[in-house]
């Protein structure tokens, strides 16, 4: 026979996402901020196709490796300042900045087919996305529990999986 834990254990792990499902029930602001997640991943999936063809209009490859160059210096950057200063005490506040500054970069990037103002878009973009990632990282670490914790991330990680399809 096995041991009273090992088979609450495996009971448990055989309820698949269902505790988790009663979870969200009770906590729906954390649905919520898997939806948002969803969302965004889905803005920047569209914007990885959309930008090929945009900076396509008005110049070459060349072009392009520019401003994606300039995007991956300024996600760098902001994942080197997360990584010095951590997470915002105050996550929310900071996550509805954040998500502001997505949205406007993604709208100026979509504005005038010029390289100047499309390098700042994405500079911009990609430089608010480490921002987002984390502060719903950490939102989502901090307000769940251990016990559902592997199925919580299991959930991010589909939603990524949705939002790139």
């Amino acid at each position: 026979p096995l041991p009273a834990t090992a088979a609450t254990k495996s009971a448990a792990s055989r309820q698949g996402y269902g505790p988790l499902l009663t979870y969200f029930r009770n906590r729906r602001g954390l649905l919520a901020i898997l939806v948002l997640f969803l969302v965004f991943n889905f803005a920047i999936g569209f914007t990885e196709v959309a930008d090929q063809a945009i900076t396509n209009d008005f110049g070459s490859a060349d072009t392009l490796n520019i401003v994606l160059g300039a995007g991956f210096v300024g996600m760098l950057a902001t994942t080197v300042a997360i990584t010095i200063w951590g997470t915002p005490r105050e996550p929310m506040r900071w996550l509805r900045g954040y998500f502001v500054l997505f949205g406007l970069a993604l709208v100026l990037g979509a504005t005038r087919p010029n390289l100047l103002v499309v390098t700042v878009a994405a500079v911009l973009f990609l430089g608010s996305a480490p921002f987002v990632m984390a502060i719903i990282s950490t939102l989502l670490h901090a307000k769940t529990e251990p016990a559902l914790m592997g199925r919580m991330m299991g959930a991010k990680t589909m939603v990524v999986g949705i939002a790139y399809g």
